[in-house]
């Protein structure tokens, strides 16, 4: 399938049976072991949960929800979907759990309102060239792993940042990294 719109698509915790399996948008289609979908487009979504492409990962290369009720983007809730390059929500986004977006093909993501970010969210992104912390970003660490392995940017720390963990820009192709002069980072 090339593309799906969806009207509405409200999780449930019934949507994940007691081996973990058959979660997220693959309950759509039966639990099939593995989904070709390029697009999927959501016009209402209340969250995007954990693992929320398990077995549609392959082929998604874009993402979009018109009216999405949450500021959160789950556990593994894209990992591996390695040509998703388009991930396109109305809301700002505060919560990007464990490697989310992990191994995805993304370019750009506006972090300006993030609160939280957790280890390896963006590893494995290598074509993430933009990731916009913005100056009043409530985000005080960057995590383990966070940003490893990922492209070409320049990236500006703001002081609300006092943290920076091991590893967080790990084989990852920053060319610059500039500090705000009131910065007290550790490291």
């Amino acid at each position: 399938m090339k593309s799906l719109y969806l009207k509405n698509y409200n999780y449930a915790p019934y949507e994940v049976d007691a081996e973990n399996v058959n979660k997220g948008i693959v309950k759509l289609f039966g639990g099939a072991d593995d989904v070709a979908l390029g697009s999927l487009t959501i016009k209402y979504c209340d969250t995007i949960p954990d693992n929320f492409t398990d077995k549609v990962s392959g082929a998604l290369e874009s993402f979009t929800v018109e009216n999405l009720n949450t500021t959160i983007v789950g556990e593994m809730a894209f990992k591996d979907c390695t040509k998703l390059h388009t991930f396109s929500v109305n809301t700002k986004i505060t919560e990007v759990k464990e490697s989310a977006f992990e191994n995805t093909a993304i370019t750009s993501f506006d972090a300006k309102e993030l609160r939280t970010l957790a280890k390896n969210a963006f590893s494995g992104c290598s074509s993430l060239a933009s990731f916009n912390l913005g100056e009043n970003t409530a985000l005080t660490t960057i995590p383990e792993g966070a940003l490893k392995g990922t492209g070409s940017m320049n990236l500006v720390i703001p002081a609300t940042i006092t943290t920076i963990e091991s590893g967080a820009f790990e084989d990852s192709k920053v060319k610059t990294v500039t500090f705000a002069t009131d910065s007290e980072i550790t490291y």
